[in-house]
């Protein structure tokens, strides 16, 4: 059985409207964002990196319930008693959230291009979000990003849970999550773990131009983080909240910044 499912007015966005529903199950709305995709950034002229935010329809199986951003509660139902019972979609909403509020946008299948330059040679990486699963012990969501080497079989796998305010990343070797990058001003430095090594990080500035060598401008308000291990890497990064990672910078004189956004 087959049924329409009724829709609630939309939420967190005063201008965002639902156009139509089709019986064929297809969902339409107003893009009040006004962007559109995909956002290329290469040039050799300043730019100003576009930030965007996300839609998501999340469902509920009462208005007196909370709404569901995924299908985890639906997922893995053990056998359990003589009945048993699940609270199934009847009501969605949309919900936009501004990049304003999204320190590193979590968008299934989008990938980020990386202009790799290191002793003079040129290469290409690209950062993609693969999938993304429900913690049982924490109920946190974590996403799964892939980072691969253009014309080579090199991949790197992490795992990162993303908030407003920071990036988390889980411990290739030890499993435990530690805060990988963070917005607000300048802060004592903290550390955290990456492959079993231990990494000090401190917020630099809140700066609207990496001015390094290949490192392309921003008009918009960037975060310039520095990090050392105790083997004595030391880099810089820069996060853009709304977009990502946009630019890193090795002292080694290696650098890496974001050329092109593809979303699916």
């Amino acid at each position: 059985m087959i049924g329409l499912l009724p829709a609630l007015r939309p939420v967190q966005a005063d201008d965002l409207t639902i156009t139509s529903i089709q019986g064929t199950g297809a969902l339409t709305w107003s893009n009040s964002a006004g962007v559109t995709g995909p956002t290329d950034f290469i040039t050799s002229s300043p730019i100003a990196y576009q930030r965007v935010g996300s839609y998501a329809v999340e469902w509920t199986s009462s208005v007196t319930n909370e709404w569901n951003s995924n299908w985890q509660g639906l997922e893995a139902i053990y056998p359990k008693g003589t009945n048993m019972m699940a609270g199934v979609p009847m009501l969605f909403r949309l919900k936009y959230t501004p990049p304003e509020s999204t320190f590193w946008p979590t968008i299934s299948g989008r990938q980020l291009r990386f202009e790799d330059v290191a002793a003079g040679v040129t290469n290409h990486s690209v950062w993609q979000y693969m999938s993304s699963f429900n913690s049982p012990s924490s109920g946190q969501t974590y996403s799964v990003l892939e980072r691969s080497v253009e014309n080579s079989n090199l991949k790197a796998y992490y795992v990162a849970r993303i908030t407003a305010e920071a990036l988390y990343i889980v411990d290739n070797n030890s499993g435990i999550e530690g805060v990988a990058a963070k917005t607000g001003p300048e802060e004592q430095p903290w550390t955290y773990y990456s492959n079993g090594k231990l990494v000090t990080t401190a917020v630099l500035a809140l700066t609207n131009r990496p001015n390094l060598l290949g490192m392309p401008p921003t008009n918009s308000p960037a975060i310039c983080l520095e990090r050392r291990t105790a083997a004595g890497s030391h880099w810089y990064e820069w996060f853009l909240p709304g977009l990502g990672l946009v630019a890193m910078w090795d002292q080694d004189g290696s650098s890496e910044r974001l050329i092109s956004v593809l979303d699916p």
